[in-house]
């Protein structure tokens, strides 16, 4: 049914957004808490959690002409649902930590570059989100590769911009944090983690409509296995 899927995303992404605000977003807490919340929540939702995934989820459909009117809608709710289930987890979070981790630049760094590198990272998360189905035919190891993903791009860009990757859970947290310590520099250039990873979405979706029209991948597509149920992103067409 499916309420159950909104539900999923709401948890997952509320799950999510708690284990990034109280970490201080870790590399490790971060990548293995999403691998654990994907692989439970995955079968029932897809697992997005991000509104910049399930933007690619859609063009990606889309270019395939396999996006029906029911999935479209369906997307959209998600990414509404995705953005209230992250202000959920950082309220939460905020119960139990008083850090100042934030979404800023890192000293030493513009918001230029902040701006280039979650678009980059965004992408990347994007484009190993949408193969990972051509990769393999096991549950557990094609989640670990996106998760894997997330923790390396969050050592290589989280001392940049502190590695946001998600415009739902960067406002939630940028948000809460600036009403709970009263600071707007929280949110001054919120509209960079916002942008960057949607920009994010186009770089990573070409490599991976590339990759997944070599005939080597035809046919291999975890959807027609047993396990695709289990499988992250799950297809409905």
């Amino acid at each position: 049914m499916a309420w159950r899927e909104y539900f999923a995303e709401l948890h997952g992404t509320a799950m999510l957004a708690f284990i990034v605000f109280a970490s201080d977003g870790g590399p490790f807490s971060v990548g293995l808490g999403l691998w654990g919340i994907i692989n439970v929540t995955g079968c029932i939702s897809g697992a997005h959690f991000n509104p910049a995934v399930t933007l690619g989820v859609i063009l990606n459909k889309k270019i395939n002409k396999s996006l029906t009117s029911s999935e479209f809608i369906k997307f959209l709710i998600y990414m509404i649902i995705q953005l209230g289930g992250a202000f959920i987890g950082s309220l939460f979070a905020e119960l139990v930590t008083d850090s100042h981790f934030g979404f800023k630049n890192r000293p030493g760094h513009t918001y230029r570059d902040v701006f280039v590198g979650e678009t980059i990272a965004t992408g990347h998360i994007v484009m190993a989100a949408l193969m990972i189905g051509h990769l393999t035919t096991y549950s557990l190891m094609a989640t670990l590769v996106l998760c894997f993903t997330v923790v390396a791009h969050i050592f290589t860009i989280g001392p940049i911009s502190g590695a946001c990757f998600n415009p739902a859970v960067g406002i939630a947290v940028s948000v809460v944090k600036t009403v709970h310590f009263n600071d707007s520099s929280y949110i001054d250039h919120l509209w960079i983690y916002i942008v960057a990873p949607f920009l994010g979405v186009f770089y990573g979706i070409i490599p991976a409509l590339i990759y997944s029209s070599d005939e080597k991948f035809k046919g291999k597509s975890v959807k027609d296995t047993q396990m695709s149920e289990n499988l992250i992103f799950k297809e409905d067409s």
